[in-house]
């Protein structure tokens, strides 16, 4: 698995996890929902003032020209650490915002109601 006593194969990722320690019990029902708009509220406010996929677009078209000569491998790291972030952040937020809505919280309209095509989009840009 680790193939330790192989030289690197840049066809291969490395394995990593990622681990999150709870402290106290979990919450639960309203103390969950309460404690989840708490934390939104707090990094609603934190958002930048301008859209940053505007500027990556710039930089995307400008990475194309790029990528064409690059080998395939060079493509896979990009798009790992580009598109697929991006589009795992919004598959992320779709998948709150909806559990947000299946207990009826007030304060969203239709505005936040992402669309489940956004990771569909994601991957024909990624991999067409």
């Amino acid at each position: 698995m680790f193939r330790i006593p192989q030289p690197q194969d840049p066809a291969i990722l490395p394995p990593y996890v990622e681990i999150v320690k709870r402290r106290g019990a979990a919450f639960r029902d309203r103390d969950l929902l309460r404690a989840s708009l708490r934390l939104l509220r707090r990094e609603l406010q934190r958002l930048p003032e301008t859209n940053p996929f505007k500027a990556f677009k710039a930089r995307f078209a400008a990475d194309l020209a790029w990528l064409a000569n690059e080998p395939l491998a060079t493509f896979h790291r990009y798009s790992f650490a580009t598109l697929r972030q991006f589009g795992a952040c919004y598959e992320l937020a779709a998948t709150y915002l909806q559990w947000l809505r299946e207990r009826e919280v007030a304060e969203l309209d239709e505005q936040s109601r992402p669309s489940r095509n956004w990771p569909c989009v994601r991957k024909r840009c990624n991999f067409s």
